[in-house]
């Protein structure tokens, strides 16, 4: 079984050098720091965490969306199925029964190993490789021999004192590992004189790797994984430039307001765990307050599903077309092909990067010539917390009878001309992410116009349920529905969602101050008063002919000084999985698509990182700085 083991996992091994075009030494280093043992990658998890780091993408998110490395994922983990399916026949048991085996085969063998080495009459000249290879385990089994003779001598009182000693040392050892192991390992270090410095260090670094396995404090998403792994030119670039530093800043980390425990204990308390209750009930009337307009609101597990959801009620199905802005997150234009319709791209204007209203009429009226019929939806988005030029694109919609459904996933607290985004079309749709200006820990909701707009709306996200006294189902419907457990924290982000958009807009205007008078660097602004973006996200255009640097340059000059940030939307029409659909560009969104980074712009983020990040890229520019 071993060899089968090792064999299946050079294999994979194999697949992915080819795959991604990497090393051996990189997937060892990706897997050390990622503390994956080789048996790992007949998981598939811990396999696609590999991938992810081996892609050098920090952010997983931006990984999974895009379709050529979901692609390059996908053929991975099929191979990987396919050998692992193989040794399940071969055994006929599942691979984790066949890892359990391994490990417990590991076990009996280093049980049989540390036997042979304690034994008295062994002297170190008659066992020469042991004397090099396990001194220090020798002494580890005597005292530990010692100690279970102690115990067996002990009373039922002493051994419970004893069990509870262990449980809180091992409860401080994951609380301060290096410290612990320090410890643990300096009274067996002094007793030991006999044994060569180097092997006890070694020996040290191999019981260190062994509690840093996956499973343990800092297994596949612990705390040493928040860089990633790196490539060539990132870790150069780290190399060069990386200097101490207190904390990573992201992007945008969610933010507790202190009240979300409160709500989640009272639905325990009240036994409301399932996907509707007071939390839901009460999130969605505080949503509905928020964006004013006698708009109702329906909370969901996903903005996605939002999406989806609201194409359902306009009636989207196969064969049609939706027209969708291609600057964008792929969610917008997914739920679309759920529904067997064809997503139809349309470019950017440049003041707001969102939809351009005239290009959206001229793909209406070309779609109308080529297909004798129009499209069944339009869906806009207000990017990066920045409005669309909503009216505009509403009027044109209004023109040829269109519903539109706003993808305001990321304008929560947006406005135009002083009315909330997400209220102007027929439906809006929102996000909760973790990312997001307020979190549900995942999480969205559909904007709908009236209360019978709303009943149907609940009707398919609960799985189109008939009103029979017994299950009756005649219509497709969707488990859509969000929980009262992250309801609760909904209604704990509430408190601080007023605090939260004016920290975003607190940071923008701090980062237009620092970027005044830098040649290069454009900031992202509302085009005129009728816009206020929430500014979720910072974003800048960086023009490498006048700054001297590009944006790619200063992405990388930043993670390397551990700031994190994210190029412009790669535009949906030169995404693989959408290249033979129907698109109407002016080349804008590829523009900033090249041009384009994200700033750190969180709730998390300070008036000290602002700072930070502005003086990292005023560095980096060549041409002289007013």
């Amino acid at each position: 079984m071993t060899q089968d083991v090792q064999n299946a996992v050079s294999d994979i091994k194999e697949k992915i050098k080819k795959t991604m075009n990497v090393s051996d030494e990189d997937i060892e280093s990706a897997m050390e720091q990622l503390g994956i043992i080789a048996e790992d990658l007949l998981d598939m998890q811990k396999l696609t965490d590999l991938v992810v780091a081996l892609s050098g993408n920090t952010d997983s998110l931006e990984f999974l969306t895009d379709a050529d490395s979901v692609s390059m994922l996908n053929d991975i983990l099929e191979y990987a199925k396919s050998v692992t399916d193989n040794l399940e026949d071969v055994y006929n048991m599942d691979i984790d029964s066949i890892k359990e085996m391994l490990v417990s085969a590991k076990d009996d063998v280093k049980q049989s190993v540390k036997q042979s080495v304690v034994k008295e009459d062994a002297q170190p000249e008659e066992r020469p490789e042991a004397a090099s290879q396990y001194e220090l385990s020798n002494v580890i089994a005597q005292k530990t021999k010692v100690q279970a003779d102690n115990d067996n001598n002990a009373d039922d009182k002493q051994q419970t004192h004893m069990s509870d000693k262990a449980s809180v040392q091992n409860e401080n050892f994951t609380g301060n590992m290096a410290q612990n192991i320090q410890n643990a390992f300096s009274e067996i270090i002094d007793e030991v004189s006999n044994v060569n410095e180097a092997d006890i260090v070694r020996q040290v670094v191999e019981q260190i790797k062994v509690t840093t396995a996956p499973g343990t404090l800092f297994g596949p998403r612990g705390a040493l994984l928040w860089s990633g792994f790196c490539t060539d030119r990132t870790r150069a670039y780290r190399k060069q430039f990386r200097k101490p530093m207190d904390k990573r800043v992201y992007l945008c980390l969610a933010h507790m307001s202190g009240r979300e425990q409160d709500f989640i204990r009272e639905a325990f308390d009240t036994n409301w765990v399932v996907p509707l209750g007071p939390n839901v009930n009460a999130f969605e009337e505080e949503l509905g307050a928020f964006l004013g307009g006698g708009k109702r609101v329906v909370a969901l597990s996903a903005g996605t599903a939002a999406i989806h959801l609201g194409l359902v009620l306009l009636g989207v199905g196969p064969g049609d077309e939706v027209i969708c802005q291609s600057f964008t997150f792929c969610a917008s234009a997914n739920p679309a092909v759920y529904l067997g319709a064809t997503p139809v791209f349309v470019d950017s204007e440049p003041r707001s990067w969102n939809m351009d209203p005239e290009l959206l009429e001229e793909a209406i009226r070309d779609r109308i010539a080529r297909r004798g019929r129009k499209p069944k939806a339009i869906i806009p988005v207000h990017l990066y917390g920045m409005p669309a030029d909503i009216d505009a694109i509403c009027r044109v919609a209004e023109r040829y009878g269109i519903p539109v459904l706003e993808d305001a996933a990321e304008a929560l607290g947006s406005e135009f001309e002083g009315r909330k985004c997400g209220t102007f079309g027929a439906l809006g749709a929102l996000s909760f992410n973790g990312n997001k200006m307020i979190t549900t820990s995942g999480g969205g909701a559909l904007i709908v116009p009236d209360d019978e707009t709303r009943r149907r709306a609940m009707f398919f996200a609960t799985q189109a349920r008939e009103p029979f006294p017994y299950y009756q189902h005649e219509q497709i419907g969707y488990n859509y529905r969000m929980s009262n457990i992250c309801a609760g924290i909904g209604r704990g982000q509430m408190t601080v969602l007023d605090a939260h958009i004016a920290h975003h807009r607190r940071v923008h205007a701090r980062y237009a101050a620092a970027f005044a008078g830098v040649p290069g660097i454009t900031l992202a602004d509302n085009p005129d008063s009728r816009w206020n973006s929430n500014f979720w996200l910072c974003t800048i255009l960086v023009d490498p002919a006048v700054s001297g640097t590009s944006c790619e340059e200063l992405r990388l000059r930043l993670d390397a000084e551990g700031v994190e940030t994210r190029p412009l939307w790669k535009p949906m029409h030169l995404q693989p999985v959408y290249a033979g659909n129907p698109c109407y560009v002016n080349g804008t969104a590829e523009r900033l698509f090249g041009r384009g980074l994200c700033l750190p712009a969180g709730p998390m983020v300070t008036d000290d990182d602002v700072d930070r990040i502005a003086a990292c890229i005023r560095a980096c520019v060549k041409s002289p700085v007013a």
